[in-house]
């Protein structure tokens, strides 16, 4: 009786794929939700997803990126980008937030990762479509009960509009709104 010489090889073997869930949104001709293998990347689910509508841009979007279970991608038209990147905005590919912080390597502004120190500096305005659980809980008024029910809404409802939206959220009211209005940004 002899056995393999490098068990770990044969385990890796036997495993089958994960599979993943990923929310295909914008400017796809087929919105909804796909499964596919872990391995695949964002460029292969838009694919999935009928490819980018004539007025979709894949710009600001790292398409090479593996996908992640419960991610969200969203494809902007070319005009919401102009909007966002006018206004400075961090457009992202969000996954969905179960966990306690959203990482800042999700992120792009403008073609550079936000591992700048510039995006995370704490002075800054915490975006309320991008912001971790610490990050909102910054905020006056905001404790973790709030600071988890803004992730779950945008996780459930997508990306606030603009800010007053925000008083969507169950326990934000127009008093923590004008309390955190001037330190918030979409």
């Amino acid at each position: 009786y002899s056995e393999p010489a490098d068990k770990s090889e044969d385990a890796k073997i036997k495993e089958p794929e994960k599979i993943v869930k990923v929310d295909i949104k914008g400017a796809v001709k087929k919105t909804g939700v796909y499964e596919l293998s872990e391995s695949a990347t964002v460029d292969e689910a838009i694919k999935l997803a009928g490819g980018v509508t004539s007025k979709g841009v894949t710009s600001n979007i790292n398409l090479s990126r593996k996908v992640k279970d419960e991610m969200v991608i969203y494809v902007f038209t070319k005009s919401e980008l102009d909007k966002k990147q006018s206004a400075n905005e961090i457009v992202c590919e969000i996954p969905k937030c179960d966990c306690e912080t959203i990482t800042v390597e999700e992120c792009v502004d403008n073609g550079k990762t936000s591992n700048d120190k510039t995006v995370s500096d704490s002075t800054k305005k915490v975006s309320i479509n991008t912001g971790s659980l610490e990050e909102l809980m910054r905020l006056n008024g905001v404790g973790e009960a709030k600071a988890k029910a803004i992730i779950e809404y945008r996780n459930a409802h997508g990306l606030f509009g603009k800010l007053e939206d925000i008083t969507n959220v169950p326990g934000i009211g127009s008093s923590v709104y004008e309390n955190i209005k001037n330190d918030i940004t979409l």
